[in-house]
């Protein structure tokens, strides 16, 4: 702790910690006194009756139900990246489509689907789709290739090489459907007039 320099360390209400995860809020009140830090406890927290932890909050993720996500956190999901734009897919697909660069390699990624999003980029806000699937067309068909892929609605805006975040707000869908370069496009836009009509 000295080296931290800490003044105040918070924990959650279960948080154990240290050898065998003996360490506990009691402990770590002691080596606040002893340290010259103050300790707070964030209380147990209880939504729709079910009691949130960290652990909860990552199955709804991995389940893709963000809207539970959300209201376990009280606050959007939100994943960081550089938007850089994928010419390629961009010309078949008739679509500003954008490869999002996470910048936090262990970040938690939901799982395969078409997901409502909004970007919090340098000139403001913009709904989205966000695209998580492991796919790459490569000569009119699909292959095995994790990407994340972003298209903003708004036409005009243009967020290649930006760093940008994106709050997941509802999962429109599972994963892709058609192998071919023309059903996937005619399901993009499908999932993409969805978006339009959400309220967000």
């Amino acid at each position: 702790m000295k080296q931290l320099n800490a003044k105040i360390v918070i924990v959650g209400f279960n948080h154990h910690f240290g050898h065998n995860r003996q360490g506990n809020y009691e402990y770590m009140y002691q080596l606040g006194h002893k340290y010259h830090f103050e300790v707070e406890e964030i209380p147990e927290q209880d939504i729709h009756n079910e009691t949130v932890s960290s652990t909860i909050i990552r199955k709804a993720l991995l389940e893709g139900n963000i809207q539970r996500a959300n209201a376990y956190l009280d606050h959007y999901y939100a994943a960081k990246g550089r938007a850089e734009k994928n010419e390629n897919l961009s010309d078949q697909m008739g679509l500003e489509l954008y490869n999002l660069i996470i910048d936090e390699p262990e970040k938690l990624i939901p799982p395969d689907g078409v997901y409502a999003v909004n970007i919090d980029h340098p000139g403001g806000y913009c709904k989205a789709m966000l695209m998580v699937n492991n796919w790459e067309i490569r000569n009119n068909n699909l292959s095995s290739d994790i990407r994340i892929r972003l298209h903003p609605v708004n036409p005009g805006l243009r967020i290649h090489d930006l760093d940008v975040t994106c709050n997941f707000h509802k999962k429109i869908r599972d994963g892709i459907n058609h192998q071919q370069a023309e059903g996937l496009k005619k399901q993009l836009l499908n999932d993409l007039n969805a978006i339009h009509q959400l309220i967000y």
